[in-house]
């Protein structure tokens, strides 16, 4: 295993090895005896049972996976000793660099398991601060994601998958156009992929639910994989832009299922404009670019589109295609910020 692992870096392939730091499968037989004193637990000392917990009942006679066999880990309990000694054997035995924590930034509880001597209120902040501290020196070469985005997690991650930010993807990437955001994107789900490209939001791909693979979806697949060489082509208009919403343009004319959006370069003042359809018919969008550029002329991205390139001296006027999705490269600023 170290060796596929290794032999995989090289070749530019970085491998996640992904775990559930604050659930414990109490069915299982590997976790030392003490185990019984890692749970979070309640007022009246009893075990705190995950979000998701479901008994069996008639329907679903073994529950979902197995959940009313899991508990969560308060993280000031041995359990993150544990963990970070499992850490480093991942590391050591295996070669792995990388690691994902699931469930880690999703939820936090008060504990009141007497055996720790923290206050309630301070469990998570405590214990993650021993927990993702110790896999942060563990891991100081790799990369450190968490599912969830919270204060209590941020400070030790590289970065979060944060599930669906659809509704708040042009707040989110305006606001903090240096963090990387992601989309939960099912199978077939051409808009939602669109507009996560729009928003540089990176796709999560679930595809029949994480049941499936998108090899199933061959039209499909080759939508995403265009997207990716667009976003290659134009790395400094876009990949290595930041997302700008509107600026530097007025009288937006994006009609209904298209979307328009801004990427500056600071470093290299060069400007992408992202023109995507998220529907299945034709339709158009417009815009204005809002003063005078350095250059009066964009190129049209994928390369051999219809319109190849664009009179920014004029109000600009593009017909996409169903679900298509186009950016307009420009080498220069569009705003005096920029």
């Amino acid at each position: 295993m170290k060796q596929i692992v290794g032999d995989l870096r090289e070749k530019g392939v970085n491998l996640l090895f992904a775990y559930h730091p604050a659930l414990m499968n109490v069915k299982q037989d590997h976790y030392p005896p003490e185990h019984a004193f890692w749970a979070v637990k309640t007022r009246r000392d009893a075990t705190q049972i995950p979000v998701d917990y479901e008994f069996e009942n008639v329907d679903y006679p073994l529950a979902i996976a197995g959940y009313h066999y899991w508990i969560e880990i308060d993280p000031t309990s041995p359990a993150t000793d544990y963990q970070l000694v499992e850490a480093r054997r991942l590391k050591k035995e295996y070669g792995f660099q990388n690691l994902f924590l699931k469930g880690i930034g999703q939820r936090a509880f008060l504990s009141y398991n007497r055996y720790q001597g923290i206050a309630p209120q301070d469990v998570y902040a405590t214990g993650y601060k021993k927990l993702l501290g110790g896999l942060r020196e563990v891991f100081s070469d790799g990369l450190l994601l968490n599912e969830g985005f919270n204060d209590l997690v941020n400070p030790f991650g590289d970065g979060a998958y944060t599930w669906d930010q659809t509704h708040d993807s042009e707040i989110l990437a305006y606001s903090l156009p240096w963090r990387a955001f992601s989309n939960d994107v099912e199978a077939l789900d051409y808009e939602a992929a669109n507009i996560s490209f729009v928003h540089k939001v990176l796709i999560n791909l679930m595809v029949d639910a994480g049941a499936s693979s998108v090899a199933a979806y061959p039209e499909f697949a080759q939508h995403l994989l265009s997207l990716q060489k667009l976003k290659a082509a134009t790395a400094p208009y876009y990949a290595d832009a930041e997302f700008r919403d509107h600026d530097g343009l007025k009288n937006v004319t994006n009609a209904p299922g298209t979307v328009v959006a801004v990427f500056a370069n600071q470093t290299s003042h060069k400007t992408g404009i992202v023109v995507a359809n998220l529907t299945e018919q034709r339709v158009s969008a417009g815009f204005e670019v809002q003063s005078p550029t350095s250059v009066a002329s964009a190129r049209v991205f994928p390369q051999g589109s219809e319109i190849e390139e664009i009179d920014l001296t004029k109000p600009v006027n593009l017909k996409l295609g169903p679900h298509q999705v186009v950016i307009l490269a420009i080498n220069a600023s569009l705003s005096p910020s920029h």
